[in-house]
């Protein structure tokens, strides 16, 4: 991702973070670059110190599945096992 202009620039997890944020989320802060970017492995010598040259530029991470499992689903099997476990229980000490 390339930000062209200068600014402040809020994001959040869709799935751990919320706007205004909360949870996973943050603010990248992008400031005036100099010039155009230099592609990747290009030129050689040595490497310019950070800020030095190239424009304001961010790589995005590809799109992870969600892996957190909805709270409900896991209280609703929490009740379920318990149920089970105490009507095994009694079965057990009845006989």
């Amino acid at each position: 991702m390339t930000f062209d202009t200068a600014g402040t620039y809020p994001y959040y997890c869709q799935f751990h973070g919320g706007p205004g944020g909360d949870g996973m989320a943050g603010v990248i802060s992008v400031t005036g670059g100099g010039g155009t970017p230099s592609p990747a492995g290009g030129g050689g010598g040595t490497p310019s110190p950070a800020g030095g040259g190239g424009g304001p530029v961010a790589e995005t991470a590809p799109v992870l599945p969600q892996t957190a499992t909805p709270l409900p689903f896991i209280a609703g099997a929490g009740a379920l096992l318990l149920g089970l476990g105490l009507w095994l229980g009694r079965r057990r000490l009845a006989r």
